[in-house]
Formats: C-alpha cells, sequence, structure tokens
C-alpha cells in the first residue's frame, strides 16, 4: 500500500472525530489519530487498524503474542520442531532473527 493510499485510509478513520491528517509520515499520522481515538499501542483496535493500514501484524505490545503464535504456526507447517518455542508476555522478550521471542517463560 503507498504512502498516499494510507493517508486516505488514515482520514476516512479521521472523520468522525474531526482529526486532520497532516503531512507526517504514515506511521506517524496512525499514532497521532489513534491518540485522538484512544487506541493504545498493541490494544485490539490498534493492532487490527495497523494491519489494514501497514499490512503487517503490529510487533509489539499485546499483539506480540499473536505474532508469537503465527511464527509457531509457520514452522509448523515447515516442519521444525516447536519444542523449544518459547510462551512470552505482552511486555518481555526481544526479537531474535529467527523471529521468535527470547528471553521469555518457558512453555
Amino acid at each position: 500500500m503507498t504512502s498516499d493510499t494510507q493517508k486516505l485510509l488514515l482520514q476516512t478513520w479521521a472523520r468522525d472525530i474531526s482529526h486532520v491528517v497532516t503531512d507526517g509520515t504514515p506511521k506517524a499520522e496512525f499514532a497521532r489519530l489513534a491518540k485522538a481515538k484512544g487506541w493504545v499501542g498493541g490494544d485490539e483496535q490498534w493492532c487490527r487498524h495497523w494491519k489494514m493500514c501497514f499490512l503487517e501484524v503490529y510487533p509489539y505490545g499485546k499483539c506480540k503474542f499473536l505474532l508469537f503464535l503465527l511464527n509457531r504456526e509457520r514452522g509448523r507447517r515447515r516442519g521444525f520442531g516447536m519444542q523449544n518455542a518459547k510462551q512470552c508476555s505482552a511486555n518481555d522478550g526481544n526479537r531474535s532473527a529467527t523471529g521468535f521471542d527470547t528471553d521469555c517463560k518457558d512453555e
């Protein structure tokens, strides 16, 4: 999705609160709109709108666990053993090169 298309989508979401989308980057404008709408970074509303706008799963906050589950399922489809996968809470762990979170609680 192009920046112009993303801004049009943001403008559509902003209409009901008379929020003005300015010339910032789409991600900066998303953050401004989210604050005006009362979306909290990583909550269900934030993540749903982020995915629609940027065509990717929001990788931080409460959405991180959903990303972990998606990565785990992809690993299963590829035939990788997942016995060493770790379950993470919303606030801990770091992204590793493999796409899995590290420094989390073991399952």
